[in-house]
């Protein structure tokens, strides 16, 4: 495809993801927004092979893309949105990948240029959990854009392999508060009781094991986004501990009730 493709964030999402796009566009320009990642590491031979192109500015990834994916963590994309609103024009689309979509969606919607296209989007997939086997899904939601380069965006994504589901931010977050929010918290709840190899293991331990491995590789901060952002995940953390209650006193109840019986 000719289209010309810049990804801002180079963090474990960024990185992994770019490379995705690179292999399915003609190149892709990178810049890392973090100061604490180095484009040193994407200056390399293998880079250069998956044709992505590291750049120095941030004015540089941009001033030529087509489309500019925004792979920053949420607490990082207004600053970002700020600093791109005098650099993006009419014929670009910006296109955030957060995995809460009401509030991005809300501070692309006030960025302070109203020629640019926009786009929200989550691909429900990352570095642990993707798997080129298994078609993987993204949502997505036209914030501003007309239903020409929208449907081409979309088409486009469908032809690298991955299932559009569309679906507007509100929604969105709702779902991800019961799936995506309640996985990542019960993978780091169960970080917390440092679970070991058993050797009777059965195959459901075996699973929360991974399920650990799975969700505690982002950092604290990027799980925190994940509910601070969500104005959903609250009820999911009250419906959740409520359950935890309500089982651990049926749990109770019964010994009682046998310690009882006993006597």
């Amino acid at each position: 495809m000719q289209k010309k493709v810049s990804v801002i964030g180079m963090g474990r999402f960024g990185n992994f993801f770019s490379r995705v796009l690179s292999k399915s566009v003609k190149s892709v320009t990178v810049y890392c927004f973090d100061a604490n990642n180095s484009l040193d590491s994407l200056k390399s031979k293998k880079n250069k092979e998956e044709q992505r192109i590291p750049c120095d500015t941030l004015a540089q990834c941009v001033d030529k893309a087509d489309w500019i994916f925004l792979c920053v963590p949420i607490r990082c994309l207004r600053f970002l949105l700020t600093d791109l609103s005098s650099m993006v024009h009419e014929s670009q689309v910006l296109i955030d990948t957060c995995s809460v979509k009401e509030q991005p969606a809300q501070w692309m919607s006030k960025i302070d240029n109203n020629t640019v296209s926009l786009v929200a989007t989550h691909p429900l997939f990352g570095p642990d959990s993707y798997d080129a086997t298994i078609t993987p899904y993204i949502v997505t939601h036209p914030l501003r854009i007309d239903p020409a380069p929208y449907k081409e965006f979309t088409c486009f994504l469908d032809s690298i392999g991955l299932t559009v589901v569309p679906l507007d931010p509100s929604t969105h977050d709702k779902h991800i508060a019961m799936t995506q929010g309640l996985t990542h918290f019960i993978g780091r709840a169960l970080s917390q009781l440092a679970l070991q190899d058993s050797p009777v293991g059965t195959v459901g331990y075996q699973r929360l094991c991974e399920l650990i491995t799975q969700t505690c590789n982002d950092t604290e901060e990027l799980f925190l986004d994940m509910y601070k952002y969500n104005i959903h995940s609250v009820y999911m953390l009250d419906k959740l501990c409520k359950t935890f209650d309500l089982q651990r006193e049926n749990i109770k109840s019964a010994i009682h009730d046998s310690e009882t019986h006993d006597t």
